[in-house]
């Protein structure tokens, strides 16, 4: 009896750790976005030239995230704890 309740927790404990490994990386890349989002704007208003390649440098940077939080979100077993925490995809 005893250990099968260890077990059990041993199991849930995991499944705690992996539910908040989940939520921090996806609100880690969502942070990025919102980052790169900012400094694209930024970037936006000047008209040099190095500011156009670092603009550039930036959208890259911006669609790549944006393709790993998306997935993260939309695939299993992510989407539960995004569904949980009621993370939405970035459009």
């Amino acid at each position: 009896m005893i250990g099968a309740l260890g077990i059990l927790v041993a199991i849930g404990g995991f499944l705690f750790l992996w539910t908040m490994l989940s939520y921090h990386t996806m609100n880690k890349i969502k942070h990025q976005l919102d980052e790169l989002k900012e400094n694209m704007e930024q970037l936006s208003q000047a008209n040099d030239t190095a500011s156009i390649e670092q603009l550039k440098v930036y959208q890259k940077r911006y669609s790549v995230k944006k393709y790993d939080y998306n997935e993260m979100v939309n695939e299993m077993p992510s989407k539960m704890v995004a569904t949980m925490f009621r993370l939405k995809p970035v459009s």
